[in-house]
């Protein structure tokens, strides 16, 4: 009991002693963490969380291998790269236009870091995603999120467009070059069947004139494809040049094909050379008459694009006919050896067409499914208003400057303790082993 007493008298002599270093450390650190909580920009937070739907719709005509690669092609599988990448910062910063009191490189790129420090995401893989986006302004905060939810949603869309395109125009490309290869294998055959049939008594020319009229029939459709794929084009430009003089020589020429709307075409632009000789290119009547021909183009493109889709369909049943005439004439004449080479090489080329055929169809069928990628992404709940601030935390700042300053003070306490080499009781003096002379009484005030 006694020795307890000593230690908590030893420590109340210690307390009274050392109390500028135990009691000034956390005043200090308080008083410091208060101006600081003070002092630091109040940041308002604002999320946004949107829900992935898997596409529902399979093309029936892709393989096991392209399922897979398609299961496997996750929406937010890059989520994070281009939330962060350089090329989301800088749009965001200049849709919020945070940049307008930069002057130099250096200091752009200080900001995008300080942008890119602000945007918190989280990604439940294959069900949902949020972004977070925090400013000292409650309005860009809300902002900022729907900003960057939409650059991800469009960036995703785009870059899955894009890549579906290229794929469609590679098939493309190399279902014309087999095409073109069964073709002329093709032609080798019946010249060949047709040169032996000349010196075969009762030879049926009658099939080695319908593969003629069919090469007639695919040799006319094409030109008339090209035709319609240069109008197609033309058609694609006009918008963005309407009003100019290119833009006038253009739809001249257009309006004298026979494109489908040609008649209306040229019944708008007769108008259009009328008022526009009258008024200037902003009056209304102007305007409205562009208004008028710009719908018609717009018409004019997707007739353009159903009759190619139509005239390519009847080239595929012809070419399909044709084939089969060319089956039915090798079957019926009797081929040599000298000649099973190109039976064998218009076999392998047909096989490829039809190959080649079928992933067309299948890249066709992803792209026009991608390109209405964008609607399986479901807005679940949508950035709000922030009415308070999310942080800084000033009592946390202040507790935790509280708590510092104690921290502080108690080793500066043992560290005073330890250097001072001051004797005061009888205890520390025997350390040494030296007789005690004298006690001096310690002085109460009664």
């Amino acid at each position: 009991m006694s020795k307890a007493q000593v230690k908590i008298k030893d420590i109340a002599a210690i307390i009274r002693r050392r109390k500028f270093f135990l009691f000034l450390p956390p005043i200090i650190m308080t008083i410091i963490s208060i101006t600081g909580a003070y002092m630091l920009p109040r940041m308002y937070e604002s999320s946004i969380r949107i829900l992935v739907q898997r596409t529902e719709v399979q093309n029936p005509l892709a393989s096991l291998a392209n399922a897979m690669t398609s299961r496997d092609d996750d929406p937010l599988r890059s989520f994070d790269d281009i939330i962060f990448s350089q090329r989301t910062i800088s749009q965001l910063i200049d849709s919020l236009d945070l940049a307008k009191n930069i002057t130099n490189e250096a200091e752009f790129r200080v900001l995008m870091v300080k942008v890119r420090n602000n945007i918190q995401t989280k990604v439940q893989p294959r069900e949902s995603f949020s972004i977070t986006y925090a400013s000292d302004n409650p309005v860009q905060a809300q902002r900022g999120a729907t900003i960057l939810a939409d650059i991800f949603i469009q960036t995703r869309s785009t870059t899955k467009n894009k890549k579906n395109e290229l794929t469609v125009d590679f098939y493309q490309k190399k279902l014309d070059e087999y095409s073109q290869k069964l073709e002329n294998s093709q032609k080798n055959m019946v010249s060949l069947l047709k040169q032996r049939a000349k010196g075969t008594p009762g030879a049926n020319t009658f099939l080695y004139t319908r593969v003629e009229q069919f090469d007639q029939q695919i040799h006319d459709i094409g030109i008339t494809i090209k035709q319609y794929e240069g109008n197609l084009a033309q058609v694609k430009t006009l918008p963005s040049l309407i009003g100019s003089k290119l833009a006038r020589q253009s739809l001249f020429e257009l309006q004298r094909s026979d494109v489908p709307y040609s008649i209306e075409l040229r019944s708008q632009l007769s108008m259009y050379d009328e008022v526009s000789s009258k008024y200037t290119p902003k009056h209304p009547e102007v305007v409205k008459v562009e208004s008028r021909i710009l719908e018609l183009l717009e018409r004019i493109r997707v007739a353009l694009g159903s009759e190619i889709s139509k005239f390519k369909s009847q080239i595929n049943d012809i070419q399909t006919s044709r084939s089969q005439t060319i089956e039915e004439i090798m079957n019926s004449s009797v081929v040599q050896q000298e000649d099973r080479d190109k039976e064998s090489n218009y076999t392998i080329y047909e096989r490829l067409y039809n190959e080649m055929k079928l992933k067309l169809e299948e890249a066709q069928i992803s792209l026009s499914i991608g390109q209405d990628s964008e609607n399986q992404y479901t807005v679940m709940d949508p950035p709000l208003l922030p009415l308070f601030p999310s942080k800084p935390s000033r009592m946390l700042i202040i507790l935790g400057g509280f708590i510092v300053g104690i921290i502080v003070g108690l080793f500066s306490v043992m560290g005073a303790e330890l250097l001072d080499t001051t004797i005061r009781t009888t205890a520390e003096i025997q350390v040494y082993k030296k007789p005690i002379i004298a006690l001096l009484p310690e002085w109460k005030n009664d």
